[in-house]
């Protein structure tokens, strides 16, 4: 289900490695107005993403789009038929939509008419599809075997140029700036892979951690989502 919310906690972040302990100071404040339900849609919502005023969402096995202007009173501009499985990851990149389909693959939309979205490529693994990043001709797959290196130059043919593997974990998030790959190895931890040469990622470092199973990169710092 997807829950819009009217505010969320707000970090000051001039010190960065501050932040756990501002966290935490925010954490054990009394919170009288951090969060207001302001609409829901929807039934079982793995992964959503935005671009401007217009949310793609994975419900069930539908990529929706809709129109937020309003988030009080969201539009449905159109959808996909029923796919193959439930959508696990979304990710947006110009005019076409990267949509994971659980233990079936990754399907491409062009998105270009949010009415009628229409399918122009695919790639199919059982490894699962857990988060999809987009840099140009190449797209980054994090799955159950690892994280997959693709050549989408033509999305009428995409096909697997490289794979990055750990014999503890799959992948599960990943994130590319410039030739690095910050990619969540699950149980693995979280590992850092120069991917100048997509046939042949390589791994740079790694942090061993409980778990890596979401990352995000800002500036000199990753967030990683770990079991306690």
């Amino acid at each position: 289900t997807l829950v819009f919310l009217s505010a969320l906690l707000c970090l000051p972040v001039a010190q960065p490695k501050a932040l756990a302990q501002d966290i935490a100071h925010a954490l054990a404040a009394p919170q009288t107005e951090a969060l207001g339900f302001v609409s829901q849609f929807g039934g079982i919502t793995n992964d959503a993403a935005l671009a401007g005023t217009t949310l793609y969402v994975g419900v069930g096995p539908h990529l929706v789009i809709m129109d937020v202007t309003d988030p009080a009173a969201p539009v449905i501009l159109g959808q996909t038929d029923k796919l193959y499985n439930d959508v696990t990851t979304v990710t947006i990149s110009g005019s076409y939509a990267y949509v994971g389909v659980d233990y079936y693959g990754m399907l491409v939309f062009d998105i270009s008419n949010p009415a009628a979205p229409l399918q122009v490529g695919s790639y199919l693994t059982d490894g699962g599809a857990y988060e999809i990043a987009v840099t140009s001709n190449t797209t980054y797959l994090a799955n159950g075997y690892g994280l997959m290196i693709l050549n989408s130059t033509n999305l009428n043919s995409i096909t697997r140029t490289g794979l990055y593997t750990d014999t503890v974990d799959g992948a599960y998030s990943v994130v590319i700036s410039g030739s690095v790959a910050y990619v969540g190895m699950g149980y693995a931890g979280l590992h850092t892979v120069n991917v100048t040469d997509p046939a042949h990622p390589a791994r740079l470092g790694a942090y061993t951690t409980t778990s890596a199973f979401d990352v995000e990169v800002h500036d000199h710092y990753a967030y990683v989502a770990a079991e306690s």
